[in-house]
């Protein structure tokens, strides 16, 4: 539903609670550093933890789309 209601231009939504079963389709990501970001930032949080015990490289939005929007930075509906 967040996500729905605004999220950055580009992004693809992974549920936390089904990442460890989308890590499979990531794997060509593997190389790349992954922007990952929720709402208030606890579940990314998270989410990076996942994907850093897995191989990846999580950069983590601290603060979430709250701190984003606090930024001035843009958001898509």
């Amino acid at each position: 539903e967040e996500y729905n209601q605004e999220h950055i231009e580009g992004s693809t939504l992974i549920p936390v609670q089904s990442l460890s079963d989308n890590l499979t389709a990531l794997k060509s990501l593997k190389t790349r550093k992954i922007l990952v970001y929720c709402h208030s930032g606890n579940r990314s949080a998270a989410a990076s933890r996942i994907l850093s015990d897995n191989g990846f490289t999580p950069i983590n939005i601290k603060g979430g789309i709250i701190q984003w929007k606090a930024d001035g930075l843009t958001l898509t509906h």
